[in-house]
Formats: structure tokens, C-alpha cells, sequence
């Protein structure tokens, strides 16, 4: 009797054993799913001996595919005008942009859910499935796309109540910050429906670009400055604003001025041991003398770089101005 009831009780646990290690997997467990189809639903398997790190990597899986949900790597398409300000004006930008996707971002992540685990016993490893309903994932993307093109259109629509040229073109480029959001929520949304794409832009990069361009030359601008570099850097931020499209006019015509003092000094000035140092206060002046924005700026270092770093950090800063002219309006 005691030899039966040990044998049966071994039975019990082979067989306990059995199904606990080697029993069928769910089906999800290799990245299809029956419950979940992949018409319906985006689904993610991470695979951990702790159940929270599986969830994790089940949740990443899924974020991967979505550039709103990997937005710390995203970088704008359009970066042109953004490297004219600098790599300072061009990492603030990048800030601003990942910050925008970011509040996206946080509307779709909830989307994601942990639907299932499973136990491996062999290995001790817990499965967990992450699932993403496409068609909720695709209503909440489908209204900021609406919410990009009615700002886009806004912004880079010919507006014949704007008299400031400088304003148009900050608000084209203010169009143009929007479209680089517009191409990352357009592209989630080929991944995400089963049709596969978006609607067209209200206007394409190119197009934006041409108009850009355009009212660049609608700029006609001036530089007085003071001071004892004043000669030479003016000659140098003339030469840079020209290569930006912009035209040199007489101060009758001018409906921007860059103003200032420009001065060489010693390194003593800015704190520094340097054998050569130079200092510039600058404003830019809309026509009628409204202040787009102003700067201070310093430089240390080679006699030969003064003028040129000077007239770089100016136009930089100015075309900083432009390009956040409109940022975080509605």
C-alpha cells in the first residue's frame, strides 16, 4: 500500500513537472497572437527571471516601433535654418522639439497594456505580452496630426494682416519647427493603421523651404554699430546676413537693424588671462524701432578671430531670434 501510494504520489509530481516546464506555450510567446490579432493590436514579449523587468522590456518592444514613444532619439528632418543658429541655438531647438513629441508622447504611452504572462519553469524565465490597440492609438494620433496642420497652415499661410517682414518669416520658420513634429506623428500613424499612411501635409518641406527663402529676401537690413571693432565686424555681419539671402539697404529702406557697440579690450574684461578680448552689446531693430531681441556677447583668444567670431556669435543670435519668435504659441 505505501509502495503504490509513493509511486503514485512521483506519478503526481512528473506529471506536475511536466506541465509546468514543458507544457505549449501561448501562442503570443513567439510574437503572433490569436487573442490579439496583429490587425487590431501592435503586441511586444520581453522575456526576465523578475516579472517587472519582463514587463519593461515587453513595454519597450512595443514603444520601439513608434518614434513619439523613442522621442529622446528623434531628430528633426529640417535643421537648416536651426545649424545657422549655432550649435547652442541648434541643441536649444533640439530640447524644444523632443519636449513637443514628449507632451505627444504621454497621451499614447497609457495605450500600452500588459495583457498576459507566462511561466517558463525550465529556465525560470517569466514571459509578459504588451499590447497596443491600434484603432484607440490611432484616433488620439489622427487628432494631433489635425492639430499640426491647422498650425502649419496657420503659420505658413500668406498673411496679408502681417506688415513686418521679419514677422513672416518667423512665422514660416515657426511652420517649419511644426512639420518636423508632423513627420514623426505621420509616421507613427503608417505604423499604427492597417491602411498603412497619412494624409498629405497642408504643404510640403519644399514648398516650405521656397517660401522661407522667399520672404528672406523681403529682409532688407542695416548694421550701425560702435565702438573700436565697429569697422571691421559690420563689414563681417554684412558679408554673413548676405549669405543668408538677406539684402544690405539704406536706413529708409531698412525694416531690420542690427545696432550695437562692439569693443576690443584685454582678457581682464571677461576674467581671463587672454592677450586679446572683445565685448559686444547688440539689439535688432524691427522698422519703426521695435525690439526683436537683443544679446551680450564676449570672445577670448586670437587677434586674427576677433571680428569674425564676433560677426558669427551675432548673426547667430539673431537668427535665434527669428527662428523662436513663435515657439510655444498656440
Amino acid at each position: 500500500m505505501h509502495r503504490k501510494l509513493l509511486i503514485a504520489v512521483c506519478l503526481f509530481g512528473v506529471i506536475f513537472n511536466f506541465l509546468g516546464c514543458s507544457g505549449k506555450p501561448p501562442d503570443w510567446i513567439m510574437g503572433t497572437s490569436n487573442r490579439f490579432p496583429s490587425h487590431s493590436y501592435l503586441i511586444g514579449v520581453g522575456r526576465h527571471v523578475q516579472a517587472g523587468e519582463a514587463e519593461q522590456l515587453a513595454r519597450r518592444q512595443v514603444e520601439q516601433r513608434l518614434g513619439l514613444l523613442s522621442y529622446e532619439r528623434q531628430s528633426p528632418d529640417q535643421l537648416h535654418w536651426h545649424a545657422l543658429a549655432g550649435a547652442e541655438g541648434e541643441e536649444d531647438y533640439l530640447k524644444a522639439f523632443r519636449g513637443d513629441l514628449e507632451a505627444i508622447a504621454v497621451k499614447i504611452g497609457p495605450q500600452i497594456r500588459i495583457a498576459d504572462f507566462w511561466e517558463d519553469r525550465s529556465t525560470s524565465s517569466l514571459y509578459a505580452l504588451a499590447v497596443m490597440d491600434r484603432a484607440r492609438t490611432l484616433e488620439i494620433l489622427r487628432q494631433e496630426l489635425v492639430r499640426l496642420d491647422q498650425r502649419v497652415s496657420s503659420l505658413a499661410a500668406p498673411d496679408a494682416s502681417e506688415s513686418s517682414p521679419v514677422r513672416r518669416l518667423g512665422k514660416l520658420l515657426g511652420a517649419m519647427d511644426e512639420l518636423n513634429l508632423r513627420f514623426v506623428v505621420a509616421a507613427d500613424i503608417d505604423t499604427v493603421s492597417t491602411r498603412g499612411y497619412a494624409v498629405a501635409a497642408p504643404v510640403s518641406a519644399s514648398e516650405l523651404d521656397s517660401r522661407i527663402e522667399s520672404a528672406a529676401k523681403e529682409l532688407f537690413f542695416g548694421v550701425s554699430l560702435k565702438g573700436t571693432l565697429a569697422s571691421s565686424v559690420r563689414g563681417e555681419v554684412i558679408r554673413q546676413l548676405a549669405g543668408l539671402g538677406l539684402s544690405l539697404a539704406p536706413p529708409w529702406a531698412q525694416n531690420l537693424t542690427v545696432t550695437g557697440e562692439v569693443n576690443q579690450g584685454n582678457g581682464k574684461l571677461l576674467g581671463a588671462n587672454a592677450p586679446h578680448a572683445a565685448s559686444a552689446r547688440i539689439q535688432f531693430l524691427e522698422k519703426g524701432g521695435d525690439l526683436l531681441g537683443e544679446t551680450t556677447l564676449g570672445f577670448v583668444g586670437q587677434a586674427e578671430q576677433l571680428q569674425s567670431e564676433l560677426a558669427e556669435d551675432i548673426v547667430q543670435s539673431l537668427v535665434q531670434h527669428l527662428l523662436t519668435l513663435n515657439r510655444g504659441r498656440d
